[in-house]
């Protein structure tokens, strides 16, 4: 089991760390120093980077440039509660393709840990310990 910590950095950003590997994230809209997403579009940011690095290999394998790559995410957000209602992915290829690779390209987005975790209905257990 990996443990990411997550600490208050300075005014309205976080810092989420794993071993050596940090990544921050803004909360205030207001706040003209935020140079950062929001913790909820890091969220989408994942889904996005981790379908992209699910398709790569197969593209790859085929001689699709990474570089020729796009995936563009848009939600549809509800407000009772907070959250993304749901997510467009949308893989973006700079060149055609034969069917049979957008299928495989689609079968290997659908396998995405993020994605595989939210359809299935990931557990989170919040608690605490003070002192």
């Amino acid at each position: 089991m990996s443990i990411i910590t997550v600490k208050h950095d300075e005014g309205g950003r976080y810092m989420a760390t794993l071993g050596d590997y940090s990544v921050f994230a803004g909360q205030a809209e207001d706040n003209p120093e935020r140079n950062n997403m929001r913790p909820g579009q890091l969220f989408v940011a994942a889904l996005g980077m981790c379908t992209l690095g699910d398709i790569l290999p197969f593209c790859e394998r085929h001689d699709i440039p990474p570089e020729s790559i796009t995936v563009e995410l848009e939600v549809e957000r509800s407000g009772k509660p907070a959250r993304a209602k749901s997510v467009s992915v949308m893989i973006k290829v700079s060149q055609e393709l034969p069917k049979t690779y957008e299928q495989a390209i689609l079968r290997a987005a659908e396998q995405c840990y993020v994605r595989q975790s939210i359809t299935h209905g990931v557990e989170v257990k919040p608690s605490i310990s003070s002192g």
